[in-house]
């Protein structure tokens, strides 16, 4: 692909939709923010300052400060890569977990398929976020334990399409 091409699709994508040019940009900023989170930090995200607690945004705090004078803004910096570890974590693991219950399933169907199926049935009849709620409230709170609740809400839209897929290939003459 020349860079002629390239570079038009490019534009394509990003130039016919700003919403799309928005959110790539969000993400770029947040990722920044994750590989260079105590660097850009302006204060100490943990230092306490009494002096200063609960002040609304300003010139020195843009964000304000908590109820224990820490800077509101440095704590959001520092954390995006505790935050995107931990997305980016539970999507991995939700993905390949999910692709290979559904490919077991839709390769071997019978018993392998309906106690799969009837699994992340069970997992979408639940609303998402009372789901992840409820698993963290049983498992304790902690990251691991949100990565593993993220990924089980996330597991059944993985696995349901492998299993769609090897269904549609397992049918075809070269298999």
């Amino acid at each position: 692909m020349s860079f002629a091409t390239l570079a038009s699709n490019t534009r394509y994508a990003f130039g016919e939709n700003r919403l799309t040019l928005i959110a790539v940009a969000m993400l770029a900023v947040m990722a920044i923010c994750a590989l260079l989170g105590p660097i850009l930090a302006p204060y100490d995200p943990l230092m306490t300052d009494a002096a200063v607690k609960l002040t609304p945004p300003s010139a020195a705090h843009w964000f304000g400060t908590d109820a224990l004078g820490r800077d509101i803004l440095s704590r959001v910096i520092v954390a995006a890569r505790l935050d995107l570890g931990m997305a980016i974590s539970a999507v991995a693991l939700s993905f390949v977990v999910g692709l290979a219950l559904g490919a077991a399933a839709g390769y071997f169907g019978g018993w392998t398929d309906a106690i799969v199926g009837r699994v992340m049935d069970t997992i979408m009849a639940f609303p998402l976020f009372v789901l992840a709620m409820g698993i963290v409230a049983a498992l304790g709170n902690s990251v691991l334990n949100i990565i593993i609740a993220t990924m089980i809400i996330n597991l059944p839209f993985y696995c349901r399409f492998a299993r769609a897929e090897v269904n549609v290939r397992r049918e075809l003459g070269y298999v």
